[in-house]
């Protein structure tokens, strides 16, 4: 094994895992090159050390001699392990997307077989098979499922008929390992978007769930349907993850426990990044995603809110009153008219705080995370009428400002929308080096990178309301040891 490096954050593209051993095998693409498959291994899914790269280009003449893009790796019922990967050619400027096929006995070694069908081309009337009308075909990011019919490959796909913008399909070939695969009509075709990359599929909860990844507003999309060749239906919360969020790809969890979903994240600065693991699971005909409990073990010190500092308000508004936290962690927080903005003293950099608050009457509130003296920093906007949450980072601009230039810096992060629930609600925010999260009634709202404000106080802002705590908790982390995701504090 190599030294705990990890990656430059250039480097992420599209990710696959899969538990092997104790461990998560990551493979990624490597961007802007794509000339390789990269491959690293975790315990956790939080700290990653490199291992031998898995795959590389072609030799010249390859259909995979130009570029490789979005694998799936799998256990193969024969013995060893499955890799399916996209390959492009040079002569055809990489025009033209075609499936490869390598094998591995230890995920840690790989050869590319060819024969039986591979590379495999998309040959089929059901399909969008010419250059025209993009100059360019759609035939890439495979994925391998056992279901009641047999093995199939799914893969992003165009359908061959219909307004351009809104062909992209997943496409779906039975294959029995030993024969050429067979292209069957589309598994599911939205009817909305150019492409549905990155597609997976799986059953729980009496129902199967496609997770695709959509271009057009750069989150991670979910259809349902009681059988696994559909007919799927989008539910009217469809995004499984928020903007920036990319790729997604499930695999078993080492604990046994629900599904780990993994990501990367699209920052502003055109930086991907790969982002904490996640739990999945479904409940009630939907589909949650939770925070991963791989952050407990990060626990350094938990301290409950009878034993926190009490808050103390920033700006002084006239009428502003601060109670608590008593003995049984409960905290009132007031301010009738302005905006005030309530601190703890302390000063940390990776922490999760938990807590349950709720309103006395209407008005505004939301959470300050890694806020300075200043109130500059992270601000979590929640709205309980609307059931929407937003991540804001609000600091102001040093030295001299031109006169009708802005003065500060206001940058919305991330935001979306969640189910409205009755208050309390039940509140866990992560600052984890650079990667932030956000969860409410128990799922993950808000997931992101940012490396803006690294450490900071910890409160409470309201307007024209009070807010009652409850059950506080702030636990101290212990930050990312690896550098490699823009994650280390």
């Amino acid at each position: 094994m190599y030294p705990v490096r990890g990656f430059r954050p250039v480097q992420i593209g599209d990710v696959d895992v899969i538990a092997h051993d104790g461990a998560y095998h990551l493979f990624h693409l490597v961007l802007p090159n794509h000339d390789l498959i990269a491959h690293a291994i975790s315990e956790d899914g939080l700290s990653w050390r490199r291992a031998p790269n898995a795959l590389f280009v072609g030799d010249p003449g390859a259909f995979d001699d130009d570029m490789l893009w979005t694998m799936h790796v799998s256990r193969d019922p024969a013995g060893g392990f499955r890799m399916l990967y996209t390959g492009l050619a040079r002569d055809e400027e990489g025009r033209v997307q075609r499936i490869g096929l390598a094998r591995s006995d230890d995920l840690m070694h790989w050869r590319k077989v060819e024969g039986g069908g591979f590379p495999l081309a998309l040959d089929h009337p059901a399909y969008e098979c010419e250059l025209e009308p993009r100059g360019w075909t759609s035939f890439r990011d495979p994925y391998l499922i056992q279901t009641e019919h047999g093995t199939e490959i799914l893969a992003s796909a165009r359908v061959a008929h219909g307004p351009p913008l809104r062909r992209g399909c997943v496409a779906r070939l039975a294959w029995d390992g030993r024969t050429a695969p067979r292209p069957k009509a589309p598994l599911h075709h939205p009817n909305r978007y150019d492409d549905v990359e990155v597609p997976s599929l799986f059953e729980d909860g009496g129902h199967w769930w496609l997770l695709g990844s959509i271009r057009e507003d750069r989150k991670v999309h979910l259809w349902r349907a009681g059988r696994p060749d559909g007919p799927f239906e989008a539910p009217s919360d469809n995004v499984l993850l928020p903007q920036g969020n990319y790729a997604a790809r499930i695999s078993a969890s080492l604990d046994g426990g629900a599904r780990s979903l993994w990501n990367f994240f699209a920052s502003p600065d055109g930086h991907h990044l790969m982002a904490p693991p996640k739990r999945v699971e479904a409940e009630n005909g939907r589909l949650r995603v939770r925070s991963h409990p791989a952050f407990d073990a990060k626990v350094r010190q938990a301290v409950p809110g009878a034993e926190l500092s009490a808050f103390t308000p920033l700006c002084g508004v006239s009428g502003t009153r601060a109670e608590g936290p008593d003995g049984a962690g409960t905290a009132v927080l007031r301010s009738p008219h302005a905006t005030e903005l309530f601190l703890m003293p302390e000063v940390h950099r990776d922490v999760r705080v938990r807590m349950r608050l709720a309103r006395e009457g209407p008005g505004k509130l939301g959470l300050l995370l890694r806020v300075n003296e200043g109130g500059e920093g992270y601000h979590l906007s929640l709205s309980p009428d609307k059931g929407l949450a937003a991540l804001r980072v609000w600091t102001a601009r040093r030295g001299h400002v031109e006169p009708g230039a802005a003065a500060f810096d206001y940058r919305a992060l991330q935001e979306a929308a969640y189910l409205v629930r009755p208050e309390p609600l039940e509140l866990e925010v992560v600052a984890f080096g650079g990667y932030l999260e956000a969860s409410l009634g128990g799922e993950v709202v808000l997931s992101l990178v940012d490396d803006t404000m690294r450490e900071g106080r910890f409160g409470v802002y309201v307007e024209s309301t009070a807010v009652r705590l409850r059950d506080l908790t702030v636990e101290i982390l212990d930050g990312p040891a690896d550098g490699g995701y823009r994650l280390r504090g």
